[in-house]
């Protein structure tokens, strides 16, 4: 995330998107185009929530994993994700283990904070209902390194927007190991036919060294299990924002 790369919704593309100019349009297009309803899906970057919304919406009757290490991040996501009309079954505070119960359960082992999860919509909008409006999405604060540990079953999609948290510390940033350690923990999650979407901003100090180890390791993919595609504006300078895609090889049935 940056100055750029926010993900929210541009006033010039509420008329007509155009993705080739604004690259977060151009990876929620590739949202679109592999999620479904009913699926599950991964936010390994919250921050502001723009993308936690959109996976949610596309993913109706399924379930949204969102990680951010800034509860911060998270706050800011839950307002967003209500206000979207989205339920947000419960806030995690990094508890290994959390997603061994059923949606929407709260007990002190799982460690949630605050009040009772709260399931918004009409009666019978649930998980696992593809006619709900959303998908229901649990904030985990926990490193996104760590997702195996709380995802359960195969993933549609992942998705990671990196940088910093717009209006938030610009020191706290994602770093090149962390976010490599983090993109394998998600290719080992993705099912057959599944993505991995990485909107890459090379323009902040830490951007640099992460951009160079995330194209790295995509380039290093073995070609008979995963097609890879890298999009940058080509004409927009070093810092400008670029997009990786990674689809697993096969078909899920």
């Amino acid at each position: 995330m940056s100055a750029w790369g926010n993900g929210a919704p541009s006033q010039e593309g509420k008329a007509r998107k155009n993705p080739i100019a604004r690259p977060t349009e151009l990876a929620a297009l590739l949202m679109a185009q592999y999620v479904r309803p009913g699926d599950t899906v991964v936010d390994a970057t919250v921050g502001n929530g723009w993308d936690t919304v959109a996976l949610a919406r596309l993913a109706r009757g399924g379930r949204v994993y969102g990680f951010d290490i800034q509860r911060e991040a998270l706050e800011r996501a839950e307002v967003r994700l209500r206000e979207a009309g989205c339920p947000v079954a419960w806030r995690a505070e990094g508890v290994p283990g959390l997603m061994d119960g059923a949606p929407g359960e709260t007990t002190e082992a799982f460690g949630v904070q605050g009040e009772a999860p709260r399931l918004d919509g009409a009666p019978g909008e649930r998980p696992g209902n593809e006619a709900a409006a959303c998908g229901e999405t649990l904030l985990i604060c926990a490193d996104h390194r760590r997702m195996a540990e709380y995802v359960c079953g195969q993933a549609a999609a992942v998705v990671f927007n990196l940088g910093y948290l717009p209006g938030g510390d610009k020191k706290i940033t994602t770093r090149a190991d962390s976010t490599c350690e983090a993109m394998r923990s998600a290719l080992s999650l993705l099912r057959p036919g599944g993505a991995l979407i990485v909107t890459i901003y090379g323009g902040h100090p830490a951007g640099k060294a992460e951009r160079e180890a995330v194209l790295r390791l995509a380039g290093e993919l073995p070609a008979e299990e995963y097609h890879t595609l890298h999009a940058r504006l080509t004409n927009q300078g070093e810092g400008a924002p670029e997009v990786l895609a990674v689809v697993k090889r096969g078909i899920h049935r």
